[in-house]
């Protein structure tokens, strides 16, 4: 899992395109954060020129101990 975040953080994220930040509004306050990347082929990992055509990836982080307003900050 932080593996996972690692990546989408340092890797993903920065070369997503037109990349313009993280929205806040994302958290559900409950510790649920959702974010959606239109390219999968930001991630390093994956050859995108061998892929047939460009799919989406839906991440959701979830974390059973935040809760109300304190579930944004972490």
């Amino acid at each position: 899992m932080f593996s996972f975040l690692d990546r989408l953080i340092n890797l993903g994220l920065p070369r997503t395109r037109d990349f313009q930040g993280v929205s806040t509004s994302s958290f559900d306050g409950h510790g649920n954060y959702s974010i959606g990347i239109r390219e999968q082929g930001v991630f390093p990992e994956i050859n995108a020129t061998g892929l047939p055509k460009k799919k989406k990836l839906k991440a959701h982080h979830f974390d059973p101990k935040a809760k109300g307003k304190s579930s944004r900050r972490r």
